[in-house]
């Protein structure tokens, strides 16, 4: 089960989310951060991937 478990621990994504969490971010950082976030982490996934 835990082949298809990705931990990405990296702090850049760590330092990202606490700003997300923050009460005083407004929605369009939140957003930003979201997209930079999801871009990470689309890197951390497809990092071992084999390439043709």
């Amino acid at each position: 089960m835990t082949d298809h478990l990705t931990v990405v621990d990296h702090p850049l994504v760590q330092h990202k989310l606490s700003i997300m969490r923050d009460k005083a971010t407004s929605s369009a950082s939140f957003r930003r951060l979201l997209h930079e976030i999801s871009q990470l982490l689309a890197y951390e996934i497809t990092r071992e991937m084999e390439m043709t």
